[in-house]
């Protein structure tokens, strides 16, 4: 890959057909997401999610000592009814019956609700992290770990446009560790 697709993603997503998908969850790919194709599975990079607010939000509320604290806060996650994998239901494996007040399907606008004060949600330690705005909730007790995967089919796995995608997809977790 070119040092000018590693600069422009969105340019290198255009060289790239679309033989690939990049995945993440706890676990390694499997059933639903093959589709009942032969497939290869690259592993990308783990990374890690933490809870996350505002001084200013933990400030005006409740002290939060544990995952049980949480119920009586207001937290920030996905649309249950278009939660697309089970391992975006970050709140149930936290605690159980945690119910989030404000929800939205990107994790974009996710951080910009915590980012605003308006709760305590689950980001990704590559995004929060990176936001002087935010801090950790719970610290290091509380936190989830996913995987980014390359899946792909069996035949075109091993080919140059497949394993350069995979190559600078590592790089880029790398520079975001």
């Amino acid at each position: 890959v070119s040092g000018r697709a590693r600069a422009r993603p969105s340019r290198l997503a255009r060289l790239v057909p679309v033989q690939c998908r990049v995945r993440s969850g706890p676990g390694a790919p499997a059933g639903a997401w093959t589709g009942g194709s032969i497939i290869a599975i690259l592993t990308v990079s783990e990374y890690r999610l933490r809870l996350y607010a505002t001084p200013g939000f933990l400030a005006d509320h409740a002290r939060v000592a544990s995952a049980a604290d949480l119920h009586g806060h207001a937290l920030i996650s996905y649309v249950p009814e278009h939660v697309h994998a089970p391992e975006l239901n970050y709140l149930s494996e936290i605690q159980d019956g945690l119910v989030a007040r404000a929800r939205s399907t990107s994790i974009t606008v996710q951080h910009a609700m915590i980012r605003a004060g308006a709760g305590i949600g689950v980001l990704p330690d590559f995004i929060a992290a990176r936001d002087a705005a935010l801090v950790p909730v719970l610290g290091d007790s509380v936190h989830l770990t996913r995987t980014f995967w390359l899946v792909t089919h069996q035949d075109t796995h091993a080919t140059p446009r497949i394993q350069a995608v995979g190559d600078w997809l590592r790089g880029l977790a790398e520079t975001l560790a």
